[in-house]
């Protein structure tokens, strides 16, 4: 079956590709094109995007399987003496083991501002405050955000900007609301960043 797909995709990029070979080696003795050899060149690029897109995310999908499928070792615990029952136990024994991709103490995993973006299901507009635009503040403002099991925002925190705007993305990214992130079936909160743009 891939094997077919393969030599359909091949002649196809072949059969498209073929005019601006031509073209480029000055097949026909002359440089002017028509509309038919510019639409097949355009044609035959967009089959040539196409497939390098689709081989590269279907080797990005097979080695992003391969990390999944693979067992992770499992660390074994040396032996140790049994400690005294009149010792105490330090405070710096053994760290808990870090979860991947969670927030280091909390149920609470990271995600990214573009997988974010795509969990939006209602989205305000901040407004440009006026006394920003009077002075001619630009820039851009970077919040880090908690989403909580319901999809609301629980909780937003300025990492850079202006406090002018700062101020109007806070209240306007607080009304957002997000599709509950899923993992393993189950609703979980999410920490990301949110950039607004602030631009005149």
């Amino acid at each position: 079956m891939t094997l077919k797909r393969s030599w359909r995709g091949a002649f196809s990029f072949a059969f498209y590709i073929a005019p601006l070979i031509r073209w480029l080696l000055g097949y026909n003795g002359h440089i002017s094109l028509g509309l038919s050899e510019i639409n097949s060149i355009v044609v035959g690029m967009k089959a040539v995007i196409a497939m390098v897109v689709l081989l590269a995310g279907s080797s990005c999908g097979l080695a992003y399987q391969d990390q999944s499928v693979s067992p992770s070792p499992t660390p074994t615990p040396s032996p140790t003496a049994t400690p005294s029952p009149t010792a105490t136990p330090s405070p710096t024994a053994t760290p808990s083991p870090s979860r991947k991709g969670f927030v280091p103490g909390t149920n609470r995993i990271r995600i990214s501002s573009g997988v974010a973006e795509g969990l939006i299901r209602h989205k305000v507009d901040p407004v440009y405050p006026w006394d920003a635009k009077v002075n001619h503040i630009t820039g851009d403002v970077l919040l880090k955000a908690v989403i909580d099991r319901q999809g609301n925002i629980a909780n937003l925190e300025l990492l850079r900007g202006d406090p002018i705007l700062a101020e109007s993305a806070i209240k306007a990214v607080k009304q957002w609301k997000y599709r509950p992130y899923i993992l393993n079936g189950e609703a979980i909160e999410a920490e990301t960043t949110v950039k607004i743009q602030y631009h005149m």
